[in-house]
């Protein structure tokens, strides 16, 4: 074990948990620390998003540490060159979700009447047998697994800026919760989150802005001849390009729905009950729509 004195220390630590299996618990807690923070130091991902990566990436830490040999290149290669791929992966299926939210949202007439506001139990046969697996509902299509209805919850009030009073009818039958309770939880994170879609308008105003001042520039630029002049409009284009970055930059950071944070405050729960209560359920509900998707491809 010499050629142990020149490799990193956590390089060491996974070569004696693999001998002997020692404070396996101790190091499994170091490199969550580093999967944890990589998305966020690397690609400047949100506290959400973070969370959500972790819950999927943190049970593949022991086949990790079992399976790494010692070439001449720390664990950290090996660690990061795996969280590059898994990242990209969960980076697509997130875009993916977003732009089915997004041609949800625009598709208004895909919506339910008030007409049909009927509850859950007449629209039992819109219920696939999977989904209702996943939802544990009885034969009343209540969800009994109180796990599962905290998880529900998570994923009602995330959607807290789209929902109309029906669905929370929808979700209050299911679940069991009080409408009014659902309501007020709903009413709270609306709130919280007045000041940020009013951040949000400031910010587009600033930089619609700063994009007329660039297509200005531009046609300036094309019916300019005079060199000096020119050399002024680039330096010019140069700033406000700069300018329009840093708005867009800032817009990424402003969150469009309620954080992990917000409905952990509003429910009284801790942090991580809702990362994991969420990545679970979504989880859940995206093998649910591919193996429907199978089925009727097959059919």
């Amino acid at each position: 074990m010499e050629y142990l004195d020149s490799v990193t220390e956590l390089t060491r630590q996974v070569l004696k948990c693999q001998k002997s299996d020692t404070h396996r618990k101790a190091l499994i807690d170091t490199i969550a620390l580093l999967i944890y923070a990589y998305p966020k130091n690397r690609y400047n991902w949100d506290e959400d998003d973070c969370s959500d990566f972790f819950c999927r990436f943190y049970p593949k830490i022991n086949v990790l540490i079992e399976r790494f040999r010692y070439t001449g290149k720390p664990f950290e290669a090996y660690l990061y060159v795996s969280l590059k791929w898994q990242l990209k992966s969960f980076a697509a299926g997130k875009h993916k979700r977003e732009r089915e939210t997004r041609f949800l949202a625009s598709k208004p007439e895909w919506c339910f009447d008030e007409e049909q506001e009927l509850g859950v139990r007449e629209n039992a046969k819109f219920i696939s047998s999977r989904a209702r697996q996943v939802l544990d509902l009885n034969s009343s299509l209540c969800i009994e697994n109180n796990a599962v209805k905290r998880r529900m919850m998570y994923l009602t009030l995330k959607a807290s800026q789209c929902l109309s009073s029906h669905i929370v009818e929808r979700v209050s039958l299911i679940t069991g919760y009080r409408k009014e309770w659902i309501t007020a939880c709903l009413d709270r994170l609306r709130k919280k989150m007045e000041v940020r879609l009013e951040r949000l308008d400031t910010l587009r105003r600033r930089r619609n802005k700063v994009y007329l001042k660039i297509y200005r520039i531009h046609e300036e630029l094309s019916d300019e001849c005079e060199p000096q002049y020119k050399n002024r409009l680039i330096e010019k284009l140069v700033y406000e390009k700069k300018r329009m970055l840093a708005v867009i930059e800032e817009l990424a950071r402003v969150p469009t729905s309620p954080t992990h944070k917000d409905i952990a405050e509003v429910l009284g729960v801790p942090k991580g009950s809702v990362d994991s209560g969420l990545y679970y359920i979504r989880n859940a509900f995206q093998h649910v729509d591919s193996e429907e998707n199978d089925l009727e491809e097959s059919a």
